[in-house]
Parts: C-alpha cells; sequence; structure tokens
C-alpha cells in the first residue's frame, strides 16, 4: 500500500505539472509584431532616388531594426534604430528587407529592386485586400508617366493603359501574381514584381458567434484552482480505486476490515 500511494503521489505532481507548464505556454506565445512599411509605397525605384524603410506595428519598436539579405543569401543589419533611409539609392541597394529584433522574431520581407534601366512597374509593396480598387502605372525614367503602357501578369497581357496606368477596381485573390509593363513602342521593359491579395474580414453575424477561448481567463487564479481541484478529485478516486484492488488480492485484507467494524 506504501508502494502503491508513492505512485499515486507522483502521477499526481507529474499532472501538476503539466497544468503549471500549459498555463505558461500562453505568456511565451504573447509578444508584439512589426511590419516594414517603405515609402513611396512601391517595390521598385530608379537609381538615386530616396527610399525610406520603417518598422512599424511593435509594442517596442526601438527594438526593431531593419535587415537585408544580399545576393549571397546573408543577412545584415542596415540599421540599429526601427528606421532608415536610403539616399540616394543604387542598384547595390536590391534586395530582400525585413523587420528583425535581436529574439530573431521578424516581420513579412519585402523585396525592393532598384534598377539602372529605363522602365519600372509602379505597384503596391504591402499586400492589398480583395476588394480594393489597385492601381498600376509604368514610368519611364527622363518621360512623363503618361505614356502608354502594355501590362502583364504571370507572362500574359492583360490590359493596355493609354495613359501610363491602369486600375484594378475590386481586386481578388485571382488577381495576385507576377506584374510588369512595358511603354509602347519599345522604349523598355520593367522588372516583375510580386503583387499579393489577402483575404477581406468579414465579422461573425450575432447567430454564428461562439465564445471564444480567452488565455487571460485561462491563467487567473481562479480557473487555475478548479483545474488543480478536479485533478485533486481525480487521483483520491484513483487511489481509492487501487487501494481496494490491492485488498482484493491480499484475502486477509477483507478479514480486517471486517474485525474492524465489529470493534
Amino acid at each position: 500500500m506504501k508502494v502503491t500511494a508513492v505512485r499515486a503521489a507522483w502521477v499526481f505532481h507529474t499532472l501538476l505539472l503539466l497544468t503549471v507548464q500549459s498555463q505558461n505556454s500562453f505568456n511565451l506565445q504573447e509578444g508584439g509584431g512589426a511590419s516594414l512599411l517603405i515609402d513611396p509605397n512601391r517595390l521598385q525605384f530608379f537609381d538615386y532616388e530616396s527610399i525610406s524603410l520603417s518598422c512599424a506595428g511593435s509594442d517596442e519598436a526601438a527594438d526593431w531594426r531593419v535587415m537585408k539579405t544580399d545576393s549571397s543569401g546573408s543577412d545584415r543589419w542596415e540599421t540599429s534604430t526601427g528606421s532608415m533611409i536610403i539616399k540616394p539609392a543604387y542598384v547595390s541597394h536590391s534586395g530582400e528587407y525585413v523587420c528583425e529584433d535581436e529574439g530573431g522574431n521578424r516581420s513579412k520581407s519585402v523585396n525592393i529592386s532598384i534598377t539602372a534601366a529605363d522602365v519600372i512597374l509602379v505597384s503596391p509593396a504591402l499586400p492589398v485586400v480583395e476588394g480594393e480598387a489597385v492601381s498600376l502605372s509604368c514610368r519611364r525614367k527622363g518621360s512623363p508617366s503618361n505614356l502608354p503602357a502594355d501590362f502583364y501578369k504571370d507572362g500574359s497581357l492583360i490590359n493596355t493603359g493609354h495613359t501610363g496606368s491602369v486600375t484594378i477596381r475590386s481586386i481578388s485573390a485571382s488577381d495576385g501574381g507576377f506584374y510588369k509593363c512595358s511603354i509602347s513602342g519599345s522604349q523598355g521593359e520593367s522588372a516583375e514584381s510580386w503583387l499579393q491579395v489577402t483575404a477581406a474580414f468579414i465579422p461573425p453575424s450575432s447567430e454564428e458567434t461562439t465564445p471564444a477561448f480567452d488565455p487571460q481567463t485561462s491563467q487567473s487564479p481562479v480557473f487555475f484552482f478548479l483545474r488543480v481541484s478536479v485533478l485533486m478529485m481525480m487521483m483520491m478516486m484513483m487511489m481509492l480505486v487501487v487501494g481496494l484492488l490491492q485488498c482484493r488480492k491480499h484475502r486477509g485484507c477483507w478479514e480486517q476490515l471486517a474485525t474492524e467494524r465489529k470493534k
């Protein structure tokens, strides 16, 4: 019986530790994030332009830095603060930029292209939401921005903008892809840039709304006490069952219980 009690106590201790660990796991998953913002809001630039990069949306923005992945695939810090300005921009500044903190947490990356060529595509740097109106334009260095241009998606011609731009009035997920443009009259073609489309958030109706799991509630002392109480009750029942089974194996146990009752 002593061995059985020790084993039961060990099982209870293990369950209690698991309960505490599950409670603390919510704290480990919490934490603020950051987004990389680009000004002007586009992915392609002519050389010698000015570009501003900043980390925003974090509770502790000062802890975030702008990082760049160069052509060799290695990462390096571009700044020790949450923002930086590239002025003037050179082709060597092209690459993948991201916000990262010292703990290794990263924002979504953005691929910036700086070119010495004559034509660039002006498209949103950040993902766009379904249903929004999105404008694309084609620019030629040193020329008016209203030159007729052809626009391509995933290598196929989709539209011709007679004033150098086109508008997708209600963008959908199927509109996501690689876009590029060319100035009519063989005056040059831009590089490709990725246009990402995200689903629009539709709030659930009152009939569809169900109580959501609240980590804060699960971490409250009352909730924790209830969980421990349930575990203790389960362990008491388990110990009672184990004790009865042990008594059944030893016939003298029942006789001893009967004698004690007579007394």
